[in-house]
């Protein structure tokens, strides 16, 4: 969804925008994701585990390797988190505790670091609130991101989201971005489209659109 996510987030997926978003629903589910960009290059390797049946605490495991091919090794390394949910009537609390090991431009980045989130649905409106990265000591690279989120609908059917995302490394200089998007879900696939613009900070790339299509093969 383009970062427009975190209000409707749920299992795997949860386990990068919101880890309050995991308790919703009850099952299990093993996941790998691969990513090549020759151009770059770029090569990256994602495996997550959630169980959300064995206890009323949902949990989840995620490990994730970057490999960037850059001069000195730069922005290369992996990062695994261990995630937990558990939902009180219609809210969802949740957390993620993270240990990153990267080579970035500003250093290495060999770290603990914790996220939060929290998720309320009232009929088919939702909310969420988090807040990622928070640390002793700042991360290269991996800046501590607060995000705010409104969605309407479900993701088995359809939705409308969005988000707000401020990024807190520079408390006299926040970067700060806008997603919106919706997707529509059948039997046989899905389809979404995105857009999503940069609200304040450095200049550069200010905004993008983007679809997809899903197929689901039986």
């Amino acid at each position: 969804m383009g970062g427009a996510h975190a209000a409707i987030a749920t299992s795997s997926d949860a386990l990068t925008v919101n880890p309050a978003g995991l308790a919703q629903t009850r099952r299990y589910h093993l996941e790998v994701d691969g990513l090549t960009d020759p151009r770059f290059p770029a090569q990256a390797l994602m495996v997550s585990i959630i169980d959300t049946m064995s206890s009323p605490v949902g949990t989840g495991l995620l490990f994730s390797r970057w490999g960037s091919g850059q001069p000195g090794g730069r922005g290369e390394g992996w990062y695994a988190g261990l995630a937990y949910s558990y939902g009180i009537g219609s809210t969802y609390v949740g957390g993620m505790t993270r240990y990153y090991r990267f080579a970035t431009p500003d250093g290495e980045a060999h770290r603990f670091a914790q996220d939060f989130g929290i998720l309320s649905k009232r009929g088919n409106f939702s909310y969420a609130l988090v807040v990622q990265n928070l640390s002793t000591r700042s991360i290269p690279a991996f800046p501590i991101l607060a995000t705010a989120a409104i969605a309407l609908g479900t993701d088995t059917d359809w939705h409308l989201s969005f988000d707000y995302k401020a990024d807190l490394s520079d408390t006299k200089n926040v970067k700060s971005k806008i997603a919106g998007g919706g997707e529509l879900l059948t039997e046989k696939g899905g389809v979404q489209i995105v857009w999503r613009r940069r609200v304040a900070g450095l200049p550069g790339f200010d905004q993008f659109f983007e679809g997809g299509i899903t197929l689901f093969l039986e």
